[in-house]
């Protein structure tokens, strides 16, 4: 089993298949679909934050810190057309290739973002609250998914290469790339970028479900 898939096993980590910058935070909710044989995907419903008054609770300034993660180099074989996301990584990659490539990836390192006081146990009170104050709200949100912990691939390297043993490192050219608001960029060697401060973009969440 690759190191990545250890991490998110051990830190009970799941994948966001469709990250939004701004939206995806502690206390954001999801309806958590279980495709068969396929991984979990998540579909963002709300805010936590919506529902809180109903039972006077409140949630605190968010905290970013550096995780402990030794990922090694993973990689994923993907088709790669106007809109890409690059596997684990949770950034959209808009380029110019129109062909299946081999893409390698080596994160270099993690950060969570949490709030204080927002986890499981807390999470199932804020359930019990919302049950015996208001029904109609408790059974529109019974069962959705509330993330207690984002975790974001803030510096990694890509490397990519074509799968059909196609020179392709002409075209791996940062100005073919869009990232999100405030993320850097950098070319290393023929057919890799950089990238650094990717602070808005999660490539996953722990969650908690608001259970019946």
């Amino acid at each position: 089993m690759p190191p990545m898939k250890q991490w998110l096993k051990r830190n009970d980590v799941w994948l966001l298949g469709s990250a939004v910058e701004g939206q995806d935070r502690p206390g954001s909710l999801y309806e958590v679909r279980l495709p068969p044989l396929q991984p979990r995907w998540f579909q963002f419903y709300g805010q936590v934050h919506d529902y809180l008054g109903e039972v006077g609770l409140e949630l605190g300034e968010p905290t970013r810190a550096r995780a402990d993660i030794d990922t090694g180099c993973m990689s994923s074989s993907v088709v790669v057309k106007p809109n890409v996301k690059l596997p684990a990584v949770g950034i959209d990659l808009r380029s110019n290739f129109s062909s299946e490539v081999s893409v390698n990836y080596e994160i270099e390192e993690v950060e969570a973002v949490y709030i204080e006081g927002w986890d499981p146990a807390r999470i199932d009170y804020f359930a019990d609250l919302l049950r015996g104050k208001n029904k109609v709200i408790w059974q529109n949100l019974r069962g959705k998914a509330t993330a207690h912990r984002l975790w974001f691939a803030k510096s990694f390297k890509v490397s990519f290469s074509s799968a059909h043993g196609v020179d392709i490192g002409a075209e791996v050219d940062i100005a073919n790339f869009k990232v999100g608001a405030g993320v850097e960029m950098s070319a290393g060697k023929k057919g890799e970028i950089q990238v650094s401060n990717n602070l808005s973009v999660p490539f996953g969440i722990s969650y908690q479900e608001l259970r019946p």
